[in-house]
């Protein structure tokens, strides 16, 4: 058993506030996720942008440099010009190819069972009656069983007004 010094209580006080702080942390990303989605994406694309960013800022041309407002304003247009044409290229063939899973899906589903399931299900059938001869099993095709036996009732019978369904009488006002 560890010595109580002063020592292992400040260790492991800073263990615990870094543990609540932590949980804190975790607790309000968790509460303002919707919030913090879009800064935290902004975050990561100036992260991407900034060396194309200050590459393109630090170019010089003779005695002319690139103004930093510049630099942005040329990065951010070319990447949206690359997003939007590859959105128009890329669009009608994903648009397409979920056409044609739309068209092909009742087919392939079928052609899936066929091959996949019904073999499958056959064979699990086959393996349980031959391990578990004595299971009764509600099988497909079988007769079936009686219900079990009622289990007996140990409550006191009902009223004879609850058991017509009638309400309680009401006292009258006074």
């Amino acid at each position: 058993m560890p010595r109580l010094t002063l020592r292992f209580l400040l260790q492991n006080a800073r263990f615990a506030l870094l543990l609540l702080l932590l949980l804190f942390v975790l607790g309000a990303i968790y509460f303002f996720h919707e919030v913090l989605l879009p800064f935290a994406l902004a975050i990561f694309l100036a992260y991407l942008l900034a060396p194309v960013i200050d590459w393109l800022h630090g170019l010089r041309v003779r005695r002319w440099h690139f103004p930093r407002g510049a630099a942005i304003l040329v990065v951010y247009a070319l990447m949206l010009g690359v997003i939007g044409l590859s959105g128009t290229y890329l669009f009608p063939r994903f648009y397409a190819e979920m056409n044609r899973m739309v068209r092909t899906l009742p087919a392939t589903l079928h052609q899936l069972e066929n091959s996949f399931v019904r073999p499958l299900d056959s064979f699990v059938n086959a393996w349980v009656v031959d391990v578990f001869p004595r299971l009764e099993l509600d099988l497909p095709g079988d007769e079936p069983k009686p219900p079990p036996a009622a289990v007996p009732n140990h409550l006191p019978p009902l009223p004879e007004s609850a058991a017509r369904h009638e309400p309680a009488p009401r006292p009258e006002p006074a």
